[in-house]
């Protein structure tokens, strides 16, 4: 029952407080990307379970594991992009969803998050066909993926696990901020 600016006014005071962020829809085009849907991810995923009352729950249920990794996922991009200063989004395109692009000037990277390799690759494939540069520049990641080089596989997309991608990340954001200080 609120209104659009109530609510704007009361998810920047969240923003501000560091407890969330949101990524908006990535188009390939500024002012598509300011008008259609932003995806709201909680900085820490205990802050996530507590304001959601989800409990103990994603240590039992699938479907909130999923979701806590792929919010443990996309916060560590965040920090990333933060002190790299490269925008972040999701993508979604009717039913099909990437869950983060990571828009490097020049080297762009798409971000598919599952529980197992058998992850669907749909959202990934579909991005591609929309937007060829990431052809090759996309990544499905798994906690138990093998890694797979996205120009090795037939379909452009390749797998990484979740380890190794929150390992880069913490290590690129590290040196980010570092330069940063220097």
């Amino acid at each position: 029952g609120l209104s659009q600016p109530t609510f704007d006014r009361y998810l920047s005071y969240l923003v501000q407080a560091f407890l969330v962020f949101t990524l908006p829809n990535f188009s390939g085009r500024e002012a598509s990307e300011q008008k259609r849907g932003r995806k709201l991810f909680f900085i820490d995923g205990a802050i996530r379970n507590v304001a959601l009352q989800r409990g103990l729950a994603p240590l039992d249920d699938p479907v909130e594991r999923g979701m806590l990794l792929e919010n443990l996922t996309v916060s560590s991009l965040h920090a990333l992009s933060v002190h790299t200063g490269v925008r972040l989004f999701h993508w979604r395109d009717g039913k099909v969803e990437v869950d983060a692009i990571y828009d490097h000037p020049t080297a762009p990277v798409a971000i598919e998050v599952g529980s197992s390799p058998r992850h669907s690759k749909t959202g990934l494939r579909s991005l591609i066909e929309r937007h060829p540069q990431f052809h090759h520049r996309s990544y499905l990641v798994t906690p138990h993926s093998p890694v797979v080089q996205p120009d090795s596989s037939s379909d452009g997309v390749g797998s990484i696990p979740l380890d190794m991608l929150l390992l880069a990340c913490g290590h690129q954001a590290e040196t980010a901020a570092k330069a940063q200080e220097a």
